[in-house]
């Protein structure tokens, strides 16, 4: 508001100044008399949130139209983040609530059931074989669960990202990581359509995105494409963004809104998220529901096996 306002940036930075960032802002300042340029030096004073957006687009937009971007992105991005985590912690303490009682009914309350009923000298084979399941299951639940745990944190990598996700790509194009892929490249081709980048620029920012490698893989696949001299229309039937993108980046050329088009997709990915957050919340209440059914019922028919031997006498 200050330099809109007719304040140059030094005279901003002075009367910006605290005791907080006094030492950044005079850090600023004396890159500035080093000689630095303008838009380097304001880059010091951004977070890295911020300023990874921010070096891409002052190439190419003011100053203050690639802050204002950068703080919508990265909210943007800070926002899907929260909320996937929101969505995701009811199912996940759920998960881990069933196999902690799992764990704790098949190793400590199972084995003090069958003695009891070896008291009884009632043949408790049937039993040893149930908990046998129920103990293979768990194992089998847990390293699913490590081993999906190890290959998420392997493929945290840009490198092998990109390459599972050409393996994606190929063998599974409606994935969730092609989904989510597409929807990232979507958000940012989305702002450079809003301030008139042109396609050309947009892809040599989204390719100078070190770190979204997937919305760089995707833009550089279109880029060779374009650089051959196909059309746009043409390049959009790449396999690398899911085909409900292609659909709406189609009828955009054909319209007249290409930036309503790409908000429409972005709602309907969306919705789409949440309709899978839900499925997916579903199956673990019914998982759970059918866990604790199971261990109720075979408790039950083990407390109730003395009262039908008394019934027997």
């Amino acid at each position: 508001s200050l330099m809109e306002n007719g304040f140059s940036f030094t005279d901003t930075l002075q009367i910006l100044k605290t005791k907080r960032n006094e030492c950044r802002i005079t850090q600023v300042l004396e890159k500035l008399e080093q000689g630095q340029t303008f838009k380097e030096a304001f880059s010091l004073l951004l977070p890295h949130c911020y300023r990874r957006y921010f070096n891409n687009f002052i190439r190419y937009l003011p100053v203050l139209e690639s802050m204002r971007i950068s703080v919508e992105l990265a909210t943007y991005e800070e926002k899907m983040k929260q909320k996937m985590m929101k969505d995701m912690v009811y199912p996940v303490v759920m998960l881990f609530v069933m196999f902690i009682g799992m764990y704790l009914f098949n190793g400590f309350v199972f084995p003090q059931m069958m003695t009891l009923m070896t008291s009884f000298e009632i043949n408790v084979s049937s039993y040893y074989f149930l908990r046998s399941l129920i103990q293979l299951l768990s194992w089998l639940v847990t390293i699913l669960f490590v081993v999906g745990m190890l290959l998420w944190v392997v493929f945290q990598e840009p490198n092998r990202k990109c390459w599972l996700y050409r393996v994606l790509v190929k063998y599974v194009p409606d994935s969730l990581m092609v989904q989510k892929a597409s929807a990232e490249f979507a958000r940012y081709f989305l702002e450079c359509v809003r301030v008139r980048i042109s396609t050309k620029q947009t892809m040599k920012i989204l390719l100078d995105m070190k770190e979204k490698p997937l919305v760089r893989l995707i833009a550089q696949e279109l880029n060779d494409a374009l650089s051959k001299g196909e059309s746009f229309e043409v390049t959009l039937h790449t396999p690398f963004v899911e085909h409900a993108l292609q659909q709406f980046f189609q009828i955009a050329l054909h319209g007249s809104n290409c930036e309503k088009m790409l908000e429409g997709y972005l709602v309907m990915n969306q919705q789409r998220h949440i309709k899978q957050v839900r499925i997916f919340t579903r199956s673990v209440q019914l998982s759970c529901y059918g866990a604790i059914g199971l261990i109720l019922l075979v408790v039950y028919q083990i407390l109730m096996l003395p009262m039908q031997m008394l019934q027997n006498i």
